[in-house]
């Protein structure tokens, strides 16, 4: 594909490598950033600069990140925020809130949009206010934010009283770590984050902790497994995930064949009938307790 784009396209072409798989201690991870921190100073950006005709802004690259790094430290304080109950979000809200760094991260007044947001979400915790009325059942998604699928199921769990509150993608899969951010040292934190943030949610033995963590902190009585043919990576080791789950705080999980393209592969019938099992499994499992 380079070859076609270079000698067919008249496209400058260079061929980055950006691969987490082998990292264990902090002594990888900081030989596999500076190497690839290398690779973009010396392969990558001249190729930029040639196209663009203009030196690289490193200094632009700092800003962004300083920005970058303020409002993931604001959003760390909403994720605390959301483990009141009831939560004051949910996982709409929360990737929604996302959305916004993702697609602005070059404006100015984006720390203004989330300090707005930090407050608007304190007083909502100081006041009791749940983004679901009467919550009940507090639900994990282990999956990506497919937003029609989430529609439809957020339509059958909020009756009930269930938030769909939290999940693995919209915090690690989607939003940086603001300890994984160095302004000062741009190309390395591009690199160490994107390595680090992989590693964490697409390799089972480092996300399996981390939800167990994340269905600890935010009290979630089941989770809602859904697969994706379209993008295997975040089916890899849910099984496992689940069985640990299990194993550790006693909940319930559905698992159920979905997409985030085509939702030809979604039942609705199937989904809402399996649901009111799973809402008498967490009620007998209550109980019992």
């Amino acid at each position: 594909m380079a070859e076609l784009w270079h000698d067919k396209l008249k496209c400058p072409t260079v061929i980055a490598y950006h691969d987490a798989s082998g990292c264990e201690t902090e002594a990888d991870w900081e030989e596999r950033t500076l190497f690839y921190e290398r690779e973009l100073r010396e392969e990558v950006i001249p190729v930029i600069e040639q196209v663009c005709g203009r030196p690289y802004d490193y200094d632009r690259l700092s800003e962004i990140l300083t920005t970058y790094k303020k409002i993931a430290e604001i959003r760390r304080e909403i994720l605390e925020l959301m483990k009141n109950k009831p939560s004051p979000m949910t996982i709409f809200d929360l990737s929604s809130m996302n959305g916004a760094a993702v697609a602005w991260t070059t404006r100015p007044d984006l720390v203004q949009f989330y300090e707005g947001l930090l407050a608007e979400v304190k007083e909502r915790v100081a006041q009791g206010i749940g983004a679901v009325t009467g919550e009940k059942y507090r639900f994990y998604w282990d999956s990506y934010t497919m937003w029609s699928l989430l529609g439809i199921a957020s339509r059958a769990i909020v009756p009930h009283g269930g938030n769909i509150l939290i999940g693995r993608y919209p915090i690690v899969g989607f939003f940086p770590n603001p300890d994984w951010i160095w302004p000062e040292r741009p190309l390395y934190s591009v690199i160490y984050g994107g390595l680090r943030h992989r590693a964490a949610h697409c390799l089972p033995k480092n996300y399996i902790p981390f939800v167990a963590n994340l269905i600890e902190q935010y009290s979630c009585d089941a989770m809602l497994v859904p697969t994706s043919p379209t993008c295997h990576q975040f089916n890899m080791g849910q099984e496992d995930m689940v069985d640990e789950m299990e194993r550790k705080f006693g909940i319930p999980a559905l698992i159920f064949e979905s997409d985030m393209v085509d939702l030809a592969f979604f039942s609705r019938a199937q989904f809402e009938t399996r649901l009111e099992a799973l809402i008498e499994m967490i009620d007998a499992r209550r109980r019992r307790r």
